[in-house]
């Protein structure tokens, strides 16, 4: 992303225009979280933008963005070459 710290902006923007849905995770869902978290580059990131921020500045959100179907017929009509990532590697699309 060119411009990661407006991420957040970007990911609300496309959840209020209904091209995105966005969630809280529940029971085992924390657990996907746990390899991220031991990452070299992920911790060297976060202590990079903890610098940057000042003690606390950061807070993590654990949140699934999924595509929904509205995103998806817009990909497969506007955006050239591309489809949601879901759905180019679900067994559906593979059968085609």
């Amino acid at each position: 992303m060119e411009h990661d710290v407006l991420g957040d902006s970007y990911i609300d923007n496309l959840v209020r225009l209904g091209l995105l849905r966005a969630r809280d995770l529940t029971g085992l869902a924390y657990q996907q979280y746990e390899g991220l978290k031991s990452d070299l580059q992920f911790k060297e990131m976060i202590r990079r933008d903890e610098s940057a921020c000042g003690a606390g500045g950061l807070e993590f959100e654990y949140r699934v963005i999924e595509v929904t179907a509205f995103g998806q017929q817009f990909c497969e009509a506007c955006v050239v070459g591309k489809t949601p990532r879901h759905e180019a590697t679900s067994p559906a699309a593979s059968r085609t």
